[in-house]
């Protein structure tokens, strides 16, 4: 009786080599502080003051840097996407503890408030994408 052995050496390729890590940079404090004063000039029934802003660019800022050298997860190792802010308005409560938890579907999610003077605002942590949403109930969206 004749026992074959098939072997093979190869080496792979590891994955993710062509990523510019500069181009998946955090934004920095003063673009964030940018984004919010640009989103709360267009919504002004929303009244969000400067020390206000600068409180919230603090704390997203944290995140951001938190997040920095962690790895990307999921699907998102495979084509990961430059970290950003997103600012999303809600009539209601309820709408924005609901909406702002889909993206536990793919990733695990730090949810936190920050108080300011007038509005509350909730930063979800998107950690497997390195995405923060800023999330509030404003209000212009009356219907």
């Amino acid at each position: 009786m004749n026992i074959y052995t098939k072997t093979r050496s190869a080496t792979s390729e590891p994955e993710n080599v062509n990523i510019d890590d500069h181009s998946l940079t955090p934004p920095t404090r003063d673009e964030i502080v940018k984004q919010l004063e640009e989103h709360f000039a267009k919504h002004t029934m929303d009244v969000v003051t400067p020390e206000d802003i600068s409180k919230i660019a603090d704390e997203v800022n944290r995140a951001f840097e938190f997040l920095r050298d962690k790895p990307y997860g999921g699907f998102a190792k495979y084509k990961p996407q430059k970290p950003y802010l997103s600012i999303r308005m809600y009539h209601d409560d309820w709408s924005l503890h609901h909406r702002e938890k889909y993206p536990s579907d793919y990733s695990p999610l730090q949810i936190s408030s920050i108080q300011c003077s007038t509005v509350r605002f909730s930063m979800t942590i998107v950690s497997y994408l390195k995405w923060i949403s800023l999330a509030y109930v404003s209000k212009e969206c009356l219907f």
